[in-house]
């Protein structure tokens, strides 16, 4: 099922989530404007399958995740911003929520949480995370044995905590770091909380 935006950016007021478990979706052109408290617990397609592209996110102030894509999903070349205001959150805009997410090309600026949590394996490129109130990018694992894939050629500024983080042990088996821009955050800039591990490879920034 394709839901495309044609002939301007159609804007849709969300409260809770539009798509959620349904496999096989496409979301283009489209704009997500959160309102009506912090309800968007998943973010707004929470799916499978899915191909999320070119939509803009604006959070307005609630405490909200963007997206929260499922298995094998592709979420790019996005715009995730918040026009409202709001002291720091406890959500990101991207939440891989489970295996074999792509998160590439996405542009995450002044979010009340962190930019992008990995709760699942998940490649992620290219993507500029400025100016969040939270971590830029957090590894944290919510299945044993399930890991991170790869952190590589993102540019992650000025944001309020650590740069990257991961928060234990699963969160290393097998990630890569590479070829990243790391500046100006609050925290460090890798922070590998649980020490590293065989097999991981923290290439210089």
């Amino acid at each position: 099922t394709n839901f495309i935006g044609y002939n301007g950016r159609h804007r849709l007021d969300t409260i809770g989530l539009i798509d959620h478990s349904a496999d096989y979706r496409a979301w283009r052109h489209v704009k997500f404007f959160h309102g009506t408290g912090d309800a968007l617990a998943f973010g707004n397609v929470n799916a499978g399958h899915c191909i999320l592209e070119d939509i803009i996110v604006d959070q307005n102030g609630f405490d909200s995740y963007g997206l929260g894509p499922q298995q094998n999903s592709v979420v790019r070349d996005c715009y995730f911003k918040n026009t409202g205001g709001g002291g720091a959150g406890a959500r990101a805009a991207i939440i891989a929520a489970y295996y074999g997410q792509e998160i590439n090309g996405n542009n995450i600026d002044g979010w009340r949480g962190g930019g992008i949590l990995l709760e699942y394996p998940a490649i992620v490129t290219n993507n500029i995370i400025v100016n969040t109130l939270g971590k830029g990018i957090e590894a944290s694992v919510t299945a044993a044995g399930v890991y991170a894939k790869a952190i590589r050629n993102n540019t992650i500024y000025n944001n309020a905590s650590d740069g990257i983080k991961t928060n234990d042990v699963s969160s290393l088996i097998g990630l890569e770091i590479y070829n990243n821009i790391l500046s100006t955050n609050g925290g460090y800039g890798i922070n590998i909380a649980a020490g590293d591990t065989a097999g991981n490879r923290l290439w210089p920034q």
